[in-house]
């Protein structure tokens, strides 16, 4: 038991400071931003407010993250509330649009207006999310600037909720059976915990995810929720 006790601390360690990384680089990123705002002689006011509200908000979001990555990782249960699947995914891209679009990519979204309402917890859809995302930003950042596209679309059928990230980028490695195991990862500085803790919260709700390629040479992610009663 101890050997397996060690095994889950290792593991949420790893998620957290994984999942840790983005906000904190939000925080920095807007406190410098402040901070050089703050030698000018007259700084904006109401540029500065809004920066410490981005600051607040990913804060919030951090605190959000640890508490739900805590509990997932414990072998605890998702906080399951009726949600909006487009409205995770529009929440999902709020948080990385304004990188997305300084990077020059091009993020083209198709979602089903008709999709019905879901049992599931928010939070951590959205964090999987952003890391599907953020995947497929890693992916197609080398190409040549106009030709880096991500696309994101969710869709229903008879048994799931589907949200599907497809891009243009480097494609599936090799190992492409492994990549949703733990500590397993093909960048130089990644921790491998990104598509395992996704892996994580679909299991949680009952779902699957999947990895093929693309036909435009890229990735295809797939995540699959089980339509459930919100009673």
């Amino acid at each position: 038991e101890q050997v397996s006790q060690t095994a889950a601390m290792s593991e949420l360690s790893g998620a957290v400071a994984h999942e840790m990384n983005q906000p904190l680089s939000i925080i920095l990123s807007n406190a410098e931003a402040a901070s050089i705002m703050l030698q000018g002689e007259h700084p904006d006011i109401a540029e500065l407010r809004d920066i410490v509200d981005d600051i607040i908000s990913a804060d919030q979001r951090a605190a959000n993250v640890i508490a739900r990555l805590r509990s997932l990782l414990q072998r605890g249960d998702p906080n399951l509330q009726e949600c909006d699947l487009n409205a995770v995914v529009a929440e999902a891209i709020g948080h990385l649009d304004n990188e997305l679009r300084s990077e020059g990519i091009s993020l083209q979204q198709a979602t089903d207006r008709n999709l019905p309402r879901v049992q599931a917890d928010r939070i951590l859809l959205v964090q999987a999310l952003l890391n599907l995302l953020g995947n497929a930003r890693d992916a197609v950042i080398q190409n040549p600037e106009g030709h880096r596209i991500i696309k994101i679309a969710t869709m229903a059928n008879e048994q799931d909720l589907v949200v599907t990230v497809e891009d243009n980028g480097v494609g599936l490695p090799a190992d492409a059976d492994r990549i949703f195991d733990a500590f397993v990862t093909t960048k130089d500085n990644g921790l491998g915990m990104g598509l395992a803790i996704v892996k994580s919260i679909v299991e949680a709700h009952d779902g699957r995810i999947s990895a093929s390629s693309s036909a435009g040479g890229g990735t295809l992610l797939q995540l699959s929720i089980p339509r459930k009663s919100t009673g």
